[in-house]
């Protein structure tokens, strides 16, 4: 094991344009000479050798792509033959810092406003069933996000409610090419309203209490959510991208609560779909 660490070419330290730059520790090389670029076991490039400096040198691009932390073997490299890139460094890992909506669907009784929301997300590429795929794991949260109750007693100027919404996903993203992917995934939704209806002259002819119950309300939510998506992701130079990701997930509530005034309905476990549509600028490792 020690013998074949050490017996490892060293990876590329960097490219611009045409030119890598590389380093010659542990890598017999002179000019001229031809080395194929490796990223894990995949041959995705060749150089060709055009200066040495002390413990680096500088090849030429001539086919393929080249990115730091590849490595270099020579062209005598009977490893596996030549595979796409795709799922592997052009995909990550890379981690997003991102903004974007969310649009609940409405219900019969309340009327959700879009939510603004802040979101954090890792990409790390994976093999599954031999094929090259993306993790990708995001955590979101609003930052803001109204509720109104539609209920013909209440007046017109009761304000509205604000909503919380907070979202931690994992999603198996297969890669068309170097921008384009499709995604499936589950994840974790706690989702909760709450606000205060005033006072007013409406009254349940049965009990003859206020209808619907005047006070403070919170109803909170927990449940799993699956959703299918779709994105696109643009590299700007080595290590930036900018990723716009739309999605459609189903969140699916197994946990209920309410606090509410005495004689409201309890809330109850039950189904919200919601559009995500997020946009990311992310660093790739």
């Amino acid at each position: 094991m020690f013998l074949s660490f050490n017996a490892l070419p060293k990876k590329i330290l960097k490219v611009k344009g045409k030119k890598v730059y590389f380093s010659r520790k542990g890598l017999s090389a002179k000019k001229g000479q031809i080395f194929k670029v490796y990223d894990g076991s995949y041959k995705v490039g060749k150089i060709k050798v055009t200066s040495l400096k002390g413990k680096f040198g500088i090849g030429k691009l001539l086919s393929g792509d080249a990115n730091r932390g590849d490595r270099l073997r020579g062209s005598k490299s009977k490893r596996s033959s030549k595979r796409s890139r795709r799922g592997s460094k052009s995909w990550g890992p890379a981690i997003y810092l991102g903004t974007g909506i969310v649009m609940p669907s409405s219900t019969e009784e309340l009327d959700f406003s879009s939510m603004f929301m802040g979101s954090l997300g890792f990409d790390l590429p994976i093999n599954l069933f031999g094929k090259n795929l993306v993790l990708m794991l995001n955590a979101n949260m609003n930052l803001t996000g109204d509720v109104k109750v539609l209920n013909p007693n209440i007046a017109a100027n009761n304000p509205d409610w604000t909503s919380s919404f907070l979202m931690v996903n994992s999603d198996v993203a297969m890669p068309f090419g170097n921008i384009f992917y499709g995604k499936l995934g589950l994840g974790i939704t706690s989702f909760a309203y709450e606000g205060e209806i005033a006072a007013h002259t409406n009254t349940n002819p049965t009990t003859g209490n206020p209808d619907p119950a005047i006070g403070p309300y919170k109803d909170s939510f927990l449940g799993m959510n699956i959703g299918v998506g779709a994105g696109v992701k643009i590299d700007i130079g080595t290590n930036l991208a900018v990723k716009v990701d739309l999605s459609y997930r189903f969140s699916n509530f197994f946990n209920a609560s309410s606090e509410s005034p005495p004689g409201a309905a309890e809330a109850e476990a039950g189904m919200i779909p919601h559009l995500n549509a997020l946009t990311y600028i992310g660093y790739k490792f």
